[in-house]
């Protein structure tokens, strides 16, 4: 393991190193996805989150040395509209877990209301965040998060969002200067649709909404 990393805009050629890393070190840790009674992660919830690779927004962190992949980030645009297109395309969704998930993203989405909030007509939004276990405490995902940031200037989108569902990503967040827009618990959301689906595990019993404008 080597201590120089390198921040790149994964490509065509990236792909299969990038959603492996994903699958061992994204998914199965996610307390959104570890929440729901169904267990592992579904097909259509890993089509969603690379429905964004040829957007120019999917980043990792390769070693200099190895070149391994230390870690990696999902991004992709949100604009008006999409939290109810979004409870639309729950309803042919594959799987039932990615139907209750679409869900809760989709209440997220409205409770935030970030493109309104902060009165632009888009936002980059970081849907996940991955990093390898020999990479951590390394501050990859902090690097990643700023690697975005300036990705999106690059890209002339005003706002960069995410929802953070874990106690980790919400310090990442923190200490990249991002804004807490809004919490929600699973308990809130379970009585919101009058059904007891999401457990979730201490210590993530919350995800919180987070945005960072870019200037």
């Amino acid at each position: 393991m080597s201590k120089s990393i390198s921040l790149r805009i994964a490509e065509k050629s990236d792909y299969d190193r990038v959603i492996n890393l994903f699958r061992e070190f994204y998914y199965k840790e996610e307390p959104l996805t570890l929440s729901h009674p169904e267990p592992g992660h579904t097909q259509d919830d890993e089509d969603f989150t690379f429905s964004f690779f040829d957007c120019g927004t999917m980043l990792f962190a390769e070693d200099d040395v190895t070149g391994m992949i230390a870690g990696a980030l999902s991004a992709g645009p949100i604009e008006h509209g999409d939290a109810d297109a979004m409870i639309e395309a729950a309803k042919t969704t594959e799987t039932k877990k990615w139907r209750d998930i679409s869900l809760f993203l989709a209440y997220l989405e409205k409770k935030a209301d970030v493109l309104h909030r902060f009165n632009v007509p888009k936002a980059l939004h970081i849907h996940a965040l991955g990093v390898h276990r020999d990479y951590r405490g390394l501050g990859i995902g902090e690097k990643l998060f700023n690697s975005c940031f300036d990705n999106a200037k690059r890209l002339n989108y005003p706002l960069v969002t995410t929802d953070c569902t874990s106690v980790y990503s919400i310090k990442i967040a923190e200490r990249c200067g991002m804004e807490k827009v809004s919490l929600t618990t699973y308990e809130e959301y379970n009585r919101s649709i009058g059904e007891d689906l999401f457990h979730p595990k201490e210590p993530n019993l919350e995800i919180v909404t987070f945005a960072k404008k870019i200037c």
